[in-house]
């Protein structure tokens, strides 16, 4: 695919009037009146990193009264020193505002009654076999009993020496994000004893 010049200046401008339109659109909903409440306002800038590609773009979050309203290149680092791209202001936008997104831990119910003891393991897998593929059966959940769901499976394994059985799948979007989630999982997993 071979594009011309005239089309790279096209695309380049479209791409600097997305991100004005962005910036003003963001600057428009952190001075709007749904977002000032009653007294002071609370104005914070939250270092992060974008995650939208694997250039992993150091960035600021400013968040007033607990609400990003801002995302802005953090001038310091090297892969943003320069400006960031409108997909890492846009899509990171998308991604906390959307109304599907999913906010907090969800399990199948039948792993529920499991790790409260209602059911056994042999029902709880009957049942869990029989939702595959629907997702009529997720419950959301709290992170205590996320944790108590994983940590009864986790002890269940050790107890009956099947520590191999341990498997831990991520993914991630580029080689930093792949080295940051894998050297504590592969600690978890030599602690454990899944790698042996």
């Amino acid at each position: 695919m071979e594009i011309t010049r005239r089309e790279a200046i096209k695309l380049g401008v479209a791409a600097g009037v997305l991100g004005g339109v962005s910036g003003v659109l963001l600057k428009a909903a952190a001075e709007s009146p749904e977002t000032k409440s009653e007294g002071a306002i609370s104005v914070v800038s939250v270092p992060s990193i974008c995650g939208m590609c694997m250039a992993q773009c150091a960035i600021w979050v400013d968040v007033v009264n607990g609400k990003p309203v801002r995302i802005r290149p953090n001038t310091n680092a090297p892969t943003s020193a320069i400006g960031i791209c409108a997909r890492g202001v846009s899509g990171t936008f998308n991604t906390w505002l959307n109304p599907d997104a999913v906010k907090k831990p969800m399990a199948r119910k039948a792993l529920v009654d499991w790790a409260q003891g209602k059911i056994s393991w042999e029902e709880a897998k009957r049942q869990l076999a029989k939702s595959r593929g629907k997702y009529d059966d997720m419950v959301e959940i709290d992170w205590n009993t996320a944790i108590e769901i994983i940590a009864k499976k986790l002890k269940e394994l050790a107890d009956a020496n099947e520590r191999n059985a341990f498997t831990f799948l991520f993914g991630a979007w580029g080689p930093t994000a792949s080295m940051r989630a894998a050297v504590p999982i592969s600690r978890f997993a030599d602690t454990f004893g899944g790698g042996r």
